[in-house]
């Protein structure tokens, strides 16, 4: 391929057309030629023919756009340079419950039978005897025996000598004055209802009775 390329040397401050960019004329000794030079031609295989001119406009056009493309690339770069989020997933696990095991059923002894006891008669009762009446007290005149040491007192008499009372000094008893008398106690008691007890609590002067008939 041949390439015929126009390469320019204005001086500073002088345009391509051999003018300076105030207008004012370039004196700096740029021919005819330079300024010839200056629309000289590409010419590329097939025929095609370039200027300079449009030669610089594509040049500063495809740097126009690599520029664009970097600072795309260079944002592109940073939103990519971002930190994602960070995203906490927090998971319960349900333990899963064991099964109840079934209980075994038990199975129930069956009861061994036991024999009854033969019934056993109640004894017989035997033949109740009633008590034998109570002979009757002896009944009659109260005698004196003499004095003892527990019935020691003094006596008194009716007209006929039939005993009438007895009176207890100290040291007196009066199973010992039923004795002397020979009268039975239960005689002796029913004699005298004013004597209480067994008449165990007789007491000194107390006036017994001896009259058979009679009570005090």
């Amino acid at each position: 391929m041949n390439v015929t390329r126009a390469v320019p040397a204005p001086p500073t401050g002088a345009d391509w057309g051999g003018r300076r960019r105030d207008g004012a004329a370039y004196t700096g000794g740029t021919s005819a030629r330079q300024s010839a030079r200056a629309l000289s031609v590409e010419r590329y295989p097939g025929g095609a023919t370039i200027t300079s001119q449009t030669f610089l406009r594509r040049a500063t056009t495809g740097a126009t756009i690599a520029a664009a493309a970097a600072v795309l690339l260079l944002a592109l770069a940073g939103c990519a340079a971002a930190p994602a989020p960070v995203v906490t997933v927090t998971a319960t696990v349900t333990p899963t419950p064991e099964p109840t095991p079934t209980p075994t059923p038990t199975a129930t002894p069956t009861p061994t039978p036991v024999a009854e006891a033969p019934l056993v008669p109640n004894p017989q009762v035997p033949t109740l005897t009633p008590n034998a009446e109570p002979k009757p007290l002896p009944q009659g005149p109260a005698q004196d025996l003499g004095s003892t040491p527990g019935a020691r007192g003094t006596t008194t008499a009716s007209g006929g000598g039939a005993l009438l009372t007895y009176t207890v000094v100290e040291g007196d008893s009066f199973f010992d004055i039923a004795q002397r008398f020979n009268v039975p106690v239960q005689m002796m008691l029913k004699m005298n209802p004013s004597v209480p007890g067994l008449g165990e609590s007789i007491y000194i002067k107390q006036i017994i009775n001896l009259d058979w008939k009679a009570q005090r």
